[in-house]
């Protein structure tokens, strides 16, 4: 085969010469656009942040799209789909299971910073807890 430019013919599968990549170029010199920094759920914390225009008794207001969300929700409950009324009271259970755990979770960590305390740091905390509570 002969390397001479003079013998090269364009074609199918065979660009010209001057159109193709040099030696060592590569054909997408900027590289791929980096994506979003965000996460999945900093886009949703925000989508659901955003206010909504509605109008409830007459009146414009705002509210996030969380609340608005909300709403409609507890009005299709409320018109008797049950499927709606189960998500709401599923969503309830949720949320109080979740206060409880982290309420459960500081008291653990309380009743682990007060056993690394030592017998004198304790009775003045319960001293100065009847103190306060007039035992």
């Amino acid at each position: 085969m002969n390397n001479n430019n003079d013998d090269y013919k364009a074609g199918y599968q065979r660009p010209p010469k001057h159109s193709q990549f040099k030696k060592g170029q590569s054909g997408n010199p900027k590289g791929r656009p980096r994506s979003s920094k965000k996460s999945f759920e900093d886009d949703l914390h925000e989508v659901l942040s955003m206010p909504i225009k509605i109008i409830e008794n007459g009146k414009t207001k705002y509210i996030s799209g969380r609340k608005a969300l909300l709403k409609k929700q507890f009005n299709e409950a409320i018109k008797g789909d049950s499927r709606a009324f189960k998500a709401l009271i599923d969503l309830d259970a949720r949320q109080h299971r979740a206060k409880k755990a982290k309420e459960e979770f500081l008291l653990y960590e309380e009743f682990k910073r007060m056993n690394s305390m030592s017998d004198e740091e304790l009775h003045e905390i319960i001293d100065r807890y009847n103190r306060q509570s007039g035992k």
